[in-house]
């Protein structure tokens, strides 16, 4: 009785956990979620032809002057309709789903804060039995070496800083299997009942 009660507990922790990010991301992390605040990476539509809208947040920058540019690719797997990105300040250099991002530098430049929107996405998602996941590639002409997401420090151009991507599946509409860009241990549920 003991162990079934114990795993019930456990299974109720966790399954939670798959459907939305902690509150303490990584630093410099890069994700992309279904709430301003970032901590929903996974959605279900319940009819068909849903409107859905997402965020590519960066969480956590490790530079207190803020961001003057960023780049990376995001890439989808599954069928959406009339997909459309917006950035929230800045020109894109590259084509969608390209992302080349140059904002300003100084005064200009998005500024610090615990999580940064910097575009939104939205599309028509056709059935609840359709499966969209998204991922965050590097960019195809990345500046770094090697190739990885990043950011400019609001103080330069030139101050790139990588961003923390996984290579598996960040979000997902009617899938599972997405990984949040922070990490949650066993330790840290086992924590929770000490």
């Amino acid at each position: 009785m003991n162990k079934t009660l114990l795993l019930l507990v456990v299974g109720a922790i966790i399954l939670p956990l798959q459907a939305s990010a902690q509150i303490d991301h990584d630093p410099d992390g890069l994700g992309i979620y279904f709430d301003h605040g970032g901590e929903i990476v996974m959605i279900s539509t319940p009819i068909e032809f849903v409107q859905v809208h997402a965020y590519l947040l960066l969480s956590r920058p490790t530079d207190s002057t803020g961001v003057s540019g960023w780049e990376c690719s995001i890439r989808t797997e599954g069928v959406v309709l009339q997909p459309q990105w917006s950035l929230s300040a800045g020109m894109n250099f590259a084509t969608v789903p390209q992302f080349n991002v140059m904002i300003g530098e100084g005064a200009a430049a998005l500024p610090h804060g615990d999580t940064l929107l910097l575009a939104a996405f939205s599309c028509i998602v056709m059935t609840p039995a359709d499966e969209v996941y998204f991922f965050i590639d590097p960019y195809e002409n990345s500046r770094f070496t090697p190739p990885a997401a990043g950011y400019s420090a609001g103080s330069s151009f030139n101050n790139g800083i990588r961003c923390q991507i996984s290579g598996v599946p960040c979000a997902s509409i009617n899938g599972t299997g997405v990984v949040n860009n922070d990490d949650v241990s066993w330790g840290s549920v086992k924590a929770m009942f000490n």
